[in-house]
């Protein structure tokens, strides 16, 4: 369910910060022969999109009240509905959204706080960090906020929000 921090970034573990060697973690599943498709799927997925999926391939309808999206369709090839980010959260007051190439991190607030969504929408330094995350894991490289376009962080804050109001 999360990865380990192994000094990357000074830091040894998984509950202090929110960089790719913690949250950039694989998903494998394997199927029945009858029902499997080989191939790797690139699409962002999330912890909350397991149960859902599980549930799913074993054909039980997936209750309303779970947050999650099951991930059915990209494992079968039959195409993802996923949101395009994922939502993360350590357990000091720190929250993350990355689309998988750049990841706002916003430190200092709850996950379940509103302001997270204008932290994004309008970030300051150092309230807010901007990261390259387009590498492999590991490799990720703090970025000045100016880099990205307003639009830019408009959308992947658009999208958190959206993924954090399942």
């Amino acid at each position: 369910d999360h990865g380990e921090d192994t000094l990357n970034h000074g830091f040894m573990g998984h509950r202090i910060e929110l960089h790719d060697a913690t949250t950039q973690v694989p998903l494998m599943v394997r199927l029945p022969k009858a029902q499997r498709k080989t191939g790797r799927v690139k699409d962002l997925a999330q912890l909350l999109d397991v149960a859902p999926t599980v549930l799913g391939l074993a054909g039980v309808a997936v209750p309303d009240s779970m947050e999650g999206l099951s991930l059915q369709g990209c494992i079968v090839g039959e195409g993802c509905t996923t949101s395009g980010v994922a939502v993360s959260e350590a357990v000091d007051k720190l929250v993350s959204a990355t689309d998988g190439t750049f990841r706002l991190t916003v430190d200092g607030l709850e996950a379940h706080d509103g302001a997270v969504d204008d932290a994004m929408a309008h970030p300051t330094a150092p309230q807010v960090q901007l990261w390259d995350v387009g590498g492999p894991p590991g490799s990720d490289t703090e970025l000045p906020l100016e880099k990205l376009p307003a639009a830019r962080i408009q959308q992947l804050a658009d999208l958190a929000r959206a993924q954090r109001a399942r």
